[in-house]
């Protein structure tokens, strides 16, 4: 998107500031919780077993930084380009509240199940 966009953007997303947390705050690839960030197993639509992402008091903590820090480069005049996966309707009323004074595009990103696989493999190397 910073390439075909006309104007200058700057590209932040909720991985920069998970990368800046240590590394025992969180647990990724399995389902211990944490202070930080973790994974909860949960039984889906279909009702198949998945995961839903959790944040600990310190992931709570983290999430506002990134939310505050985002505000503060809008209101700067900073154009943004905003990578975060939601979790739920609780957290986009946040966002809208935090970006309410600012113009605002959401866009929402589906692939298949297939393919998130294969990221989320190539991601962890």
């Amino acid at each position: 998107m910073q390439a075909i966009l006309p104007d200058y953007y700057l590209h932040i997303g909720v991985d920069h500031f998970i990368a800046m947390m240590p590394s025992k705050s969180n647990d990724l690839e399995g389902n211990i919780k944490k202070d930080g960030f973790y994974w909860r197993e949960t039984v889906l639509p279909d009702n198949t077993t998945g995961y839903q992402i959790q944040s600990g008091f310190y992931g709570m903590k983290v999430n506002n930084a990134y939310r505050n820090t985002v505000a503060y480069l809008v209101s700067g005049g900073f154009r943004l380009i905003v990578d975060d996966v939601t979790n739920g309707e609780t957290e986009m009323k946040i966002w809208r509240s935090v970006l309410a004074p600012y113009d605002t595009v959401y866009i929402a990103v589906y692939c298949d199940l297939n393919i998130l696989e294969e990221r989320e493999r190539n991601r962890k190397k």
